[in-house]
């Protein structure tokens, strides 16, 4: 494969995909696959892998420079950035074809016409530049966030760095917001382009996978919070007998 040749045709395919959905959802459903579309989660993984090391490594150099890091620490960090690489990728891909074969599927069921292989491809595209978008602006606005605490702190105004910490976190968070809906609205262009099928369908079957998964999560949450409880609960037994006992 010729990495230069791909990386060119997924930058247009990606700023296609962003500015001219419909007619781009249409022509990557009859130019893409399943391996296509591997190659393309791949590739977002690790260009959010290069973003994320980029800005942990900076922050570590600057934990030596100041010296509450040391060498030892940045060897360690190496060998986790690699480990994590690959559970990364890994895991980034099963997600990626369980998410979208359930949306796949759940269009199927809803009178869907494309085959599971040009359906991933075809989606991957326009979440891939979510991704990318996604992590290259916090990555930007991590780095902003640590150079200027580290100046703030150089002065000695903590309270300042405190504010910049705190800004950084609600900025971010409206990111994750604006990336999860922005998702969520390219993702049902293109489940309706390529499926073809309504609005309502495509929506219908975008947020199926995000409504099991939100279940999944208050499912497990509910069972800890109830295997505490019961914790709790005999702890409160034992303590009141042997009081008991106690008082005997």
């Amino acid at each position: 494969m010729d990495i230069g040749k791909f990386l060119q045709e997924l930058k247009q395919n990606i700023t296609d995909a962003l500015t001219k959905p419909v007619p781009t959802a249409r022509r990557l459903a009859k130019s893409t696959d399943l391996k296509y579309g591997i190659e393309v989660v791949i590739t977002s993984l690790l260009i959010m892998s290069l973003i994320n090391f980029i800005v942990s490594f900076v922050n570590t150099i600057y934990k030596l420079l100041s010296g509450s890091s040391t060498f030892v620490e940045i060897g360690i960090f190496m060998v986790g950035y690699i480990v994590a690489l690959i559970i990364v990728i890994l895991l980034g891909l099963i997600f990626s074809l369980i998410f979208t074969g359930i949306v796949w599927w759940v269009g199927k069921l809803l009178g869907g016409k494309s085959r599971f292989e040009n359906f991933y491809g075809s989606i991957q595209v326009p979440n891939a530049g979510i991704i990318i978008l996604f992590y290259i602006t916090t990555g930007i606005l991590n780095l902003f966030s640590m150079f200027v605490s580290a100046a703030f702190r150089w002065i000695g105004v903590e309270t300042l760095t405190s504010l910049i910490l705190f800004l950084t976190g609600i900025v971010t968070l409206l990111l994750v917001l604006i990336a999860g809906l922005g998702r969520i609205y390219y993702n049902t262009i293109f489940v309706k382009e390529i499926h073809e099928i309504s609005t309502i369908r495509a929506l219908i079957s975008v947020c199926t996978p995000i409504i099991v998964a939100i279940g999944l999560v208050l499912m497990v949450i509910v069972f800890i919070i109830a295997i505490l409880g019961i914790g709790m609960l005999s702890l409160d037994r034992i303590g009141g007998g042997m009081l008991g006992k106690g008082m005997i």
